[in-house]
């Protein structure tokens, strides 16, 4: 693995952007399971996306002193309302817009350089032609392995096989087929992928001669997806779209490209296993300098937010003096996640040992010159209720305060292993390796996890009541010392521990203890250790709004209510947030 890919599988924080309906409001999300878009992605994500969007402004701002068009430059407008700072985003440096896709009847190039272990993107010619070789006869979110007459190089390591996946990407070394999301995050996690035209793609649907198809000869194999359908629940089939992989003993890369109906899909290379990310525009943008790590074009056809831009802006305003920054926005945005996500929280800064986060320091990027540790998206205002901690979500088992708690305490939380035997274990963590599982009892954390009754049989209940931070994410937070922390313990065998949060839920399995030594032993003592470490942190509370717009009614109001519910709820686990605003100097 090169020192590029290295360094950033270590980095850590969340990953982007998730889709949302206008009409659609948020009641069919409240109970997915991954409502919550913190994993342990590479904030390579932010950076890029962020890269991408300021050369695609810069573009557009010569092409319109080219022609003439030049005037005066808006900006977003930044005002103080009370404790609340308004955003309206006048210039597009906050707000990104679609990005649709354009490569119908064009072709990509990547071309392999074995000694730096890299990509060379570069435009090639257009169309899907010649002998399609043989149809693969794949379903919906399917998979089949290819046997090579060669062994080709992908980012360094041999293969002799390859899989071909439905949904328009092929991967080394494993399948990769799953029906979670089609975004970057899942490219960058996997395993080596090319992805032609990464998107929800259904074969058996094809009509007439459509269908995927694989092509192997010695020095090359081809696969061609032609007139392959989106998924489409109701069955009308109409939006189909014809590509191909292309990929020769010398490990080059082709993507060829005939008509391509869907909108939206990721496009590019990816080494897996958390990689470092450029974000290219391949009708703008080519050729381009060797590329280490993950290369891609995200197309979407829903406006996102520049997580580096928000910060920057609203820093360029107010005092460099917050720890975290909490946005909310006016609109239906774009957030990175599954089509569920209702909230994510980047972490930006860390310098606490014994968490489980590695030390890093990202602030300069968002703006800050130290002080910036966490940016937390909630995403629209009207997902949640008017009354802010009416339990609204999982049946009850969050209201719109517990989950701002939640990403909050992404901040320390959750990484935190242990280890029994001389063996380590992430058996507390549940989905994303980010959260508190399903199976531990942590005491109906904001941060998941359940409240769970042990029957004394081998059987388990999971237990209604109000969200909390429990002792653990107190310890992390650096709130109290490990002497405080009691014993805990989860559910093992099969329990699925990636479920969202949910009560009166029956498990069944041994039962495994765990202490706070366990912790310490996997992981160090927390440095700095509890009655050293900050207790006060100064938090930001943003409300987010489209150029040319004001806020909605009542607003500016319920932004406030959670502000102050911020405050009094981390009060009650021991510390102390402020959330005066105060302008730069």
């Amino acid at each position: 693995m090169s020192w590029t890919r290295l360094l950033a599988s270590c980095c850590f924080a969340i990953s982007l952007l998730v889709s949302a309906s206008a009409d659609a409001a948020f009641k069919p999300r409240k109970g997915a399971d991954a409502w919550c878009g913190t994993d342990k992605s590479s904030p390579e994500q932010s950076r890029a996306a962020h890269r991408y969007h300021e050369r695609r402004r810069a573009r557009r701002f010569a092409a319109q002193v080219k022609r003439g068009e030049l005037g005066t430059i808006a900006k977003t407008d930044v005002r103080k309302e009370g404790n609340i700072a308004l955003l309206i985003d006048d210039d597009g440096r906050v707000i990104r817009e679609q990005n649709l896709v354009d490569l119908s009847d064009l072709g990509l190039s990547f071309k392999y350089k074995k000694k730096q272990d890299g990509y060379l993107p570069q435009a090639s010619g257009g169309g899907v032609a010649g002998d399609l070789g043989d149809e693969l006869l794949l379903t919906d979110d399917d998979s089949v392995e290819i046997d090579l007459p060669f062994k080709v190089e992908v980012y360094g390591t041999k293969y002799r096989s390859l899989h071909v996946n439905s949904d328009g990407n092929v991967t080394f070394g494993e399948a990769e087929f799953a029906s979670t999301e089609r975004d970057v995050s899942r490219i960058l996690a996997g395993p080596p992928r090319f992805s032609g035209f990464f998107r929800d793609l259904n074969p058996e649907t094809a009509t007439g001669d459509g269908g995927i198809y694989a092509l192997v000869e010695p020095k090359s194999v081809k696969v061609t997806w032609l007139r392959v359908p989106e998924f489409d629940t109701n069955g009308i089939n109409t939006v189909v779209n014809t590509f191909s992989i292309t990929i020769s003993k010398k490990g080059g890369v082709l993507f060829h490209y005939g008509e391509l109906l869907s909108e939206t899909a990721i496009v590019g290379l990816s080494p897996g296993s958390g990689a470092a990310l450029e974000l290219i525009d391949y009708t703008e943008e080519l050729p381009q300098p060797l590329q280490l790590g993950a290369i891609a074009e995200s197309f979407s056809d829903e406006l996102s937010v520049s997580e580096p831009a928000l910060a920057q802006v609203f820093l360029e305003n107010f005092a460099d003096r917050y720890s975290h920054i909490v946005v909310y926005a006016d609109f239906f945005v774009r957030l990175l996640g599954s089509a569920g996500t209702i909230a994510y929280e980047q972490t930006i800064k860390n310098e606490i040992r014994g968490i489980g986060v590695p030390n890093f320091d990202a602030a300069r990027f968002y703006g800050s010159g130290g002080a910036l540790e966490s940016f937390v998206m909630m995403g629209n205002l009207e997902q949640f209720l008017s009354d802010v901690e009416a339990p609204d979500f999982f049946g009850g088992a969050y209201s719109a305060a517990d989950i701002m708690m939640h990403e909050i305490g992404h901040r320390w939380g959750v990484r935190l292993e242990f280890e029994k035997d001389g063996q380590s274990s992430e058996a507390l963590l549940g989905r994303g390796g980010a959260h508190w599982s399903f199976c531990f009892n942590s005491e109906n954390s904001y941060l998941e996890g359940s409240a769970i009754a042990d029957n004394g049989d081998d059987t388990y209940t999971t237990m209604p009541g109000r969200a909390q931070y429990n002792p653990l994410d107190r310890y992390s937070i650096g709130l109290i010392g490990p002497e405080e922390v009691p014993d805990f313990f989860y559910v093992g065998g099969g329990c699925d521990g990636d479920r969202a949060p949910a009560f009166n839920v029956a498990l069944s399995g041994p039962r495994v203890d765990v202490t706070i030594d366990d912790v310490v032993r996997a992981l160090g003592a927390r440095n700095p250790e509890a009655g050293k470490a900050p207790t006060k942190f100064n938090v930001a509370f943003v409300l987010l709004v489209r150029g040319g717009e004001e806020p909605q009614g009542g607003s500016v109001a319920k932004v406030n209510r959670l502000r102050k519910v911020a405050a009094a709820r981390f009060k009650e686990a021991g510390g102390k947030i402020v959330t005066k605003l105060k302008l730069k100097k």
